[in-house]
């Protein structure tokens, strides 16, 4: 009996009241929080009015409450709630459970989850910069620093995935190229980007009246003026009789660049010898030669040509020394420097002279340009372009000239001489301007 009434009393004592329990207690209900985030203690632990799991395994599933969309999630739907700090909610993708769409809790699906809202801006370029909002849909627009040069597109937009589209131009140095070619013309370039200078010239023998410099805009192209480059030097005309370049710059003889071929040899012979002036680089237009007067130096051309209709214009470009020198003598014609200060020249009739004798500044070591003309009645002298006497009245009968010497045979050139010109016609003052000016385009060495 004891027995019996001892079980009773045990089982009453302990089933009894977990029944009650289980039938007394009501229902709790459960919610979300506001905003999706379902929350948990520190270490997974149940808060107040917080559902936690028992432990993150088995008898821990979740059951929702019936209602819109509340069945239990079905296959897709699992709700997995970590057991970790923070507690937040993560939704398998897709999102929907086999008995409504889910609501409420924070998604990390592909399709519903709400993706960025703009573009980081973009880095500004090396030497340029970039105006960008970041907007979905707006524009990142380039610039490059002035004297560069944007390499690419200048325009990006921001899509939807956060990224610009195309690829980022760059800004190169702005590069102005090769300078306008032009005949005869040269460039000292040292630099064709942005700002760099360039300085225009002419070949050796060729001259321009400006020697312009070039600058690289920032458009790009070179601002300045292209030479026009013509030839120093005076050219062989239809009235030329003979015309000594002496450009031949080595060798025991001279070149007539003329008609009548009236070549010539230095010095005495064709044998290298003493009086034989020495071949330089320093010419009016080129190279030339160098007289030493007191080795009593010149040149010779051993054929002589008529003046034909009793007149002629001889062309001389000098740069003399001190003193008296002679720089051209014939049978016919002799000229002569007294530098500083007076050109003479002389015409013969076959027995006896006629002079012209004309104060001027001759400079000693600097070329100048004389000319002489005879027209038959008239003597005329120039220096650089400029008329010294307007006419030394001379009627002579001009012998044919048998040779000629170039640095005297009397007092001996002491001075560098260049072109000599001899023609058959006695040339107008603007043509002996032209003539000359066109020498005084190169610059003398």
């Amino acid at each position: 009996m004891r027995s019996g009434v001892a079980w009773q009393l045990w089982f009453g004592s302990v089933v009894l009241p977990l029944i009650q329990l289980g039938a007394c207690s009501p229902p709790r209900e459960y919610a979300e929080p506001q905003g999706g985030d379902r929350t948990e203690e520190q270490g997974g632990s149940a808060g107040e009015g917080v559902m936690s799991n028992s432990d993150a395994g088995g008898g821990g599933a979740l059951s929702e409450p019936d209602g819109e969309g509340g069945a239990a999630p079905g296959a897709g739907g699992t709700t997995a709630v970590p057991s970790t700090t923070g507690g937040s909610v993560n939704w398998n993708q897709g999102g929907s459970s086999s008995g409504g769409a889910q609501t409420g809790g924070r998604g990390n699906n592909s399709a519903g989850a709400a993706g960025r809202v703009g573009c980081m801006p973009p880095p500004s370029p090396q030497n340029g910069s970039v105006q960008a909002s970041g907007e979905v849909g707006a524009e990142a627009v380039y610039e490059c620093s002035v004297g560069f040069t944007l390499d690419g597109s200048s325009k990006r937009l921001c899509q939807a995935d956060g990224t610009w589209t195309g690829a980022a131009p760059t800004c190169e140095p702005l590069d102005c190229g090769a300078l306008p070619a032009s005949p005869h013309a040269k460039y000292d370039v040292p630099c064709s980007t942005y700002a760099c200078t360039a300085t225009a010239g002419c070949e050796s023998g060729y001259g321009s009246t400006t020697y312009p410099i070039f600058t690289c805009t920032k458009a790009g192209t070179w601002d300045g003026l292209t030479p026009v480059c013509t030839p120093c030097r005076i050219e062989a005309e239809d009235d030329t009789l003979a015309y000594w370049l002496l450009e031949d710059s080595s060798g025991q003889s001279f070149r007539d660049s003329g008609p009548n071929q009236l070549n010539g040899v230095l010095g005495a012979t064709t044998a290298a010898e003493t009086s034989d002036p020495t071949w330089t680089t320093k010419g009016r237009f080129g190279s030339g030669l160098l007289f030493d007067r007191g080795k009593e130096q010149f040149l010779r051309v051993n054929r002589g040509v008529s003046f034909g209709g009793n007149q002629f214009t001889i062309e001389v470009w000098v740069r003399p020394g001190p003193g008296i020198s002679e720089v051209l003598r014939s049978n016919a014609v002799i000229l002569k420097l007294d530098v500083p200060s007076k050109i003479e020249w002389q015409i013969s009739n076959g027995t006896s002279w006629t002079t012209s004798s004309v104060a001027a500044e001759v400079r000693a070591d600097t070329w100048h340009t004389i000319a002489l003309t005879y027209d038959g009645a008239a003597m005329r002298t120039y220096m650089d372009s400029g008329q010294f006497s307007e006419s030394v009245s001379a009627s002579v009968t001009l012998p044919t000239p048998t040779e000629f010497y170039l640095g005297g045979q009397g007092n001996f050139l002491n001075g560098t001489l260049g072109p000599v010109r001899m023609s058959s016609t006695a040339h107008t003052r603007d043509k002996i301007a032209a003539d000359a000016n066109a020498g005084r385009r190169c610059t003398p060495p």
